[in-house]
């Protein structure tokens, strides 16, 4: 752990979204993931951070406002400038060699956990990935992309002022039911969805959207016997009765969030 002062400050570097509207195209994890791309094993530069830094992208305004709200009341963590995009982001993590980057999940031009396993990966900076989406694929994919915590807008300020706390001083900061969900979610869906051939995924991907087979075997440019054979394979592995439980099974667990959500797993809870 990293010794502080009572008065060493953690400043922030603070993104948000641009103001003509370019938050209605924030991108999805989904769209923006190659699902058989590694998780981002690059050695950390030996770069020496800024302790009084935090750098955040694309955090949305009303978050970047209670972070203000924060300093106001003493908080030593205080927004010192913005960026509007994950590059822009970039560019300013190399500038600024902060301590920590608050990071919203869905970003204008990219997913926030693919930035935030690249700054893990590349620097010595930690990261507190943000979201409006409390869902299971984005909690353990942030796990796995070695993130120091995972708050929702939801939460109060002083959840996110201490999860920037805790980032800063070396440590991560999900909780026992946060990792209890990661373990639940590897369990009951990871496992499920690693049985399925690549092929086998991009169709119950389309299922999940309520494809028939007609519009799926035109999609991938197969044979609709061949589809068929596909769903049967779709059915049988993830223990479904009908391609309706499928499609609920799929929406229920928010499959199609991030790419493929098994590939290529991290590290357990500690």
């Amino acid at each position: 752990m990293r010794g502080r002062s009572a008065d060493d400050g953690i400043g922030a570097i603070c993104a948000s979204y641009p103001r003509n509207g370019a938050r209605n195209r924030s991108r999805s994890c989904a769209s923006s993931v190659n699902t058989r791309t590694s998780n981002g094993s690059g050695s950390a530069a030996t770069v020496k951070r800024n302790p009084r830094s935090c750098i955040t992208g694309a955090i949305s305004r009303p978050s970047r406002s209670r972070m203000d709200r924060a300093a106001a009341r003493g908080s030593p963590r205080r927004p010192a400038a913005e960026a509007g995009t994950a590059a822009e982001a970039l560019a300013r993590l190399a500038a600024e060699r902060p301590a920590v980057a608050v990071i919203d999940v869905q970003l204008g031009d990219g997913c926030g956990i693919d930035l935030g396993r690249r700054i893990v990966a590349q620097t010595p900076c930690a990261v507190v990935l943000l979201t409006a989406f409390d869902w299971d694929v984005y909690l353990v994919k942030a796990w796995e992309a070695g993130a120091a915590a995972f708050i929702t807008k939801s939460a109060d300020t002083e959840a996110l002022v201490e999860a920037i706390r805790t980032a800063a001083d070396g440590e991560r900061a999900f909780s026992d039911a946060q990792q209890a969900r990661i373990a639940a979610w590897r369990r009951d869906v990871a496992e499920r969805l690693a049985l399925l051939s690549d092929r086998e995924y991009a169709v119950l991907r389309l299922l999940a959207e309520g494809a028939t087979n007609r519009e799926i075997a035109a999609e991938l440019g197969l044979a609709v016997k061949t589809v068929e054979a596909h769903v049967h394979g779709v059915l049988h592995k993830l223990r479904q009765s009908s391609r309706r439980a499928v499609q609920v099974w799929a929406q229920q667990h928010r499959i199609t969030a991030y790419g493929r959500p098994d590939a290529q797993p991290r590290r357990p809870p500690e």
